[in-house]
């Protein structure tokens, strides 16, 4: 699998982010100072990856978790507090290539992953594509 891109919506320090991979040479290095989101991009990648296996029955898959909400500052009469962002929820989206698995997936493939709300799960409904190659592959096996 070849991710070329990811975005994420409200996912822990990350309001709104988007991110290109180089897919041509097969390798993305990601360099950062400490706390500039190097891990919440790989574990969103860790999700978003996961689900091409969400029709295997492997045992559980990293999901979105209820902490990894986004907390935005808000102010309120010169005090500041943290807030997460539930009306919004958690959204991180992928768009990436099978054909390295199966040359039959050659075109782009999208899909998203979903927590809508604090007492929710993490969706699969806009995943199903990417499940669905999965679940293929494995039936060849």
């Amino acid at each position: 699998m070849k991710i070329q891109q990811l975005k994420l919506t409200n996912f822990r320090k990350f309001a709104s982010a988007e991110y290109q991979f180089n897919t041509i040479s097969g390798v993305t290095v990601l360099i950062g100072n400490n706390a500039t989101g190097k891990s919440t991009i790989l574990d969103a990648l860790s999700i978003m990856m996961g689900s091409y296996l969400l029709d295997f029955n492997v045992g559980p898959l990293r999901s979105i978790r209820k902490n990894e909400i986004h907390l935005a500052q808000i102010t309120v009469d010169e005090v500041a507090t943290l807030e997460p962002q539930w009306p919004e929820g958690v959204t991180l989206s992928c768009i990436g290539s099978l054909s390295d698995l199966d040359a039959n997936l050659d075109a782009p493939i999208s899909w998203t992953r979903e927590l809508k709300s604090e007492t929710g799960n993490t969706t699969r409904i806009f995943a199903k594509n990417i499940a669905s190659a999965g679940k293929v592959a494995m039936a060849k096996m």
